[in-house]
């Protein structure tokens, strides 16, 4: 296992179509390293890819004190919820309580990228949108048929 956390899946084209109460099927996975304090390290995705506007923009940021076991999984959801963990597999949401979340990986491709506290980027990976790892809004174990990109 690697000592550094890594990127290892993402379902950024969930079957169906995007509707308002579907933000957490949406998600990008994690997988600790044995370096396990994962305090201040950021996730970001590229917005407006493949034009003159493209950016990385945060998805979500470690706050203070999350540590996860070596091996952990954390999966990110798109939309709001409760934190928890299960075991190896840990929840975490980019929007808050109050907020609904939104639709914010690119469904037809889109990059992930791993900063660690001091900015140095940890892991990158990107993403078609047919990965086939969308099975439900907890993290699926894949591979499923290609979802087709719809929107409500």
């Amino acid at each position: 296992m690697s000592s550094k956390p890594k990127i290892t899946r993402a379902c950024i084209n969930p079957p169906g179509k995007d509707t308002r109460d579907r933000y957490n099927e949406e998600w990008v996975e994690l997988e600790v390293g044995s370096a396990s304090d994962l305090s201040g390290y950021v996730v970001d995705h590229l917005i407006d890819p493949r034009t003159k506007r493209q950016a990385w923009s945060t998805y979500y940021r470690f706050g203070d004190g999350e540590s996860f076991s070596a091996g952990a999984r954390v999966v990110i959801h798109s939309g709001a919820g409760e934190d928890r963990g299960d075991g190896n597999v840990f929840h975490r949401f980019v929007a808050k309580d109050e907020e609904r979340g939104q639709w914010r990986l690119n469904n037809d491709g889109d990059s992930v990228r791993m900063l660690d506290p001091d900015g140095t980027k940890v892991d990158e990976k990107a993403f078609t949108g047919g990965e086939g790892y969308c099975s439900g809004k907890d993290g699926g174990a894949g591979p499923q048929k290609k979802p087709q990109t719809q929107y409500a």
